[in-house]
């Protein structure tokens, strides 16, 4: 390899992970079976983490389908009333996160994403019993507290398993499926609608019921087979052990299987600015995205289709940023760069949101439902990028994780003012949600430029430190 080629080779790779000084692995299995280490992992640790997000998200995206359903009627709640129950999730999802990922530096990932699961879906179940505002909101918020800790733990697991080149495919291929979601969630509260009063309960309350039996059926399949470390991994031969440790090593994440929490792991990470930078991304991508999959349903009708058939026209939107997200996570690691798929992105998401803004409300329903895709597709495929990224730029296992939480932890509280800026009083225009998700889609692309400058300038001086 030439001079030229390896210097080429480290700048890309550092944009994604500035730890210049750490070195390769010296244990390295041949390529093929590198190749064969990596789809034996994936078939242990993916269909988990992938099933565990899916069910996670159709649990709490089933409050918008279930407002669609009656709800809301039923259970005398107005407009404003509804955002609090809303927001309540995520007040109590960024709380948590933070302490539920200390938890796991304790307790085997297998057996905490087990509890996890069994509990959430206790509390979904129980979401169809309310009997009024109170009940309503008690459930999402006690929902938050829970799945706080799914999260961070896939995100640890995923950085314990692989090395950094092969990151994103795996946050994106599990994501995904969190966005498959949209569409599952759609199908299944459009087939539950033909449920409205057995047993006396309407089809709202079905969805909630069923939908938390599933997921509390799904806690004990996770406890058999997700794997907790490759220490552990009995399905793993000795030189496949001492590869992915290796490899877990060289990107920041220890060669230790547990580490002891302290607050200087906390300290490390919110004093490092570019921490910031990568939390600033998720505000900007929750704000914009979040706050328009509650709405879409509501912006389904307005273009003339019926409540049911509004829940089937969701199927398509989720299933194209599906495959965004899928593309971009491929991409993003076979070029070793993470900024520019969420340039991409956000310059997608911006045009999908200017273009439904200045269109006519009352025209043109194909061209409007089209560019939902743009935005739902360009902002989803973003996500994974800027975890990655984060994950990627912070060496050591306790500062890693406590950049990452922070940033899903302060980037999901932000959600709420997403969800509270579709305002139902300033229907069809909606004027204050797309207007802020237009503000925070520009200044996303400004931030990425920041960042990778600031990367750049990093793998710089770290390139003529090691020169020297």
């Amino acid at each position: 390899m030439s001079s030229e080629k390896l210097e080429d080779t480290v700048t890309q790779i550092h944009e994604s992970a500035t730890i210049a000084t750490l070195e390769q692995p010296a244990y390295q299995l041949d390529d093929v079976q590198y190749k064969k280490l990596i789809r034996k992992i994936d078939r242990r640790l993916v269909p988990c983490l992938a099933l565990l997000y899916l069910i996670s998200y159709v649990d709490r995206s089933s409050l918008a389908n279930a407002s669609i359903l009656g709800l809301k009627k039923s259970l005398n709640i107005d407009g404003k009333g509804y955002n609090l129950i809303v927001t309540s999730f995520f007040f109590s999802y960024s709380v948590f996160e933070i302490p539920s990922q200390i938890v796991i530096n304790y307790v085997r990932p297998s057996l905490w994403l087990a509890i996890l699961t069994a509990v959430w879906g206790m509390i979904t179940t129980l979401s169809g019993l309310a009997q009024n505002f109170g009940g309503a909101f008690a459930a999402r918020f006690c929902l938050g507290i829970v799945e706080a800790g799914f999260f961070p733990a896939a995100m640890l697991q995923v950085a314990l398993w692989y090395p950094r080149e092969e990151l994103q495919k795996r946050v994106g291929a599990f994501y995904a499926t969190g966005v498959l979601a949209g569409s599952f969630s759609g199908l299944i509260a459009y087939g539950i609608t033909h449920m409205d009063g057995d047993a006396g309960l309407e089809s709202w309350r079905w969805l909630f019921i069923l939908e938390g039996i599933a997921t509390v059926a799904l806690a004990s399949v996770v406890l058999v087979f997700m794997p907790d470390s490759p220490e552990r991994a009995k399905w793993l031969t000795t030189d496949e052990k001492e590869q992915v440790i290796a490899a877990r090593t060289y990107s920041g994440a220890g060669a230790q299987e547990s580490q002891e929490w302290t607050m200087h792991h906390l300290k490390e990470a919110a004093t490092d600015v570019k921490v910031w930078l990568y939390v600033w991304l998720s505000i900007c991508i929750n704000i914009s995205s979040i706050g328009f999959s509650y709405t879409l349903p509501t912006v389904l009708l307005q273009l003339g289709y019926s409540a049911a058939n509004a829940q089937l026209m969701t199927v398509p939107i989720y299933a194209v940023a599906a495959l965004c997200v899928v593309t971009a996570a491929y991409f993003s690691d076979r070029i070793q760069q993470r900024s520019f798929g969420c340039l991409c992105g956000f310059t997608v998401g911006l045009i999908g949101l200017v273009v439904l803004y200045c269109m006519p409300k009352d025209s043109l329903s194909g061209v409007r439902y089209f560019f939902c895709m743009w935005v739902l597709g360009g902002l989803f495929a973003i996500y994974p990028s800027i975890l990655s990224w984060n994950s990627n730029n912070n060496a050591g296992r306790g500062k890693k994780n406590m950049a990452v939480t922070l940033q899903l932890a302060i980037g999901n509280l932000s959600t709420a003012a997403g969800n509270n800026s579709y305002l139902a009083s300033e229907a069809p225009n909606y004027k204050t949600g797309f207007g802020l998700g237009i503000a925070l889609c520009a200044s996303g692309i400004l931030v990425t430029l920041l960042l990778s400058y600031i990367l750049r300038k990093e793998n710089a001086r770290k390139a003529l430190v090691d020169v020297s």
